[in-house]
């Protein structure tokens, strides 16, 4: 916060917020030359982790996997 607070306020709004890691990964795949294949994994390990304290305690998304096809005309 502006105030540099470390200790956690009870709304939330206050407070460090700790040191994380979170693993992504992304692979693509040319199937051809206008067509790509992909998979795009974020927070693979699933880590519970405080992102912001702006509007009270917001954590990170959940893992989040997704694929598709990109197509290029």
């Amino acid at each position: 916060d502006f105030a540099n607070t470390v200790a956690s306020s009870p709304d939330g709004q206050r407070g460090e917020i700790p040191a994380n890691t979170l693993w992504n990964a992304s692979v693509n795949i040319k199937v051809d030359t206008s067509t790509t294949a992909f998979i795009v994994a974020k927070n693979l390990l699933d880590t519970v982790a405080i992102v912001d304290r702006t509007r009270g305690i917001l954590t990170a998304v959940p893992r989040l996997i997704q694929f598709g096809v990109r197509y290029q005309f």
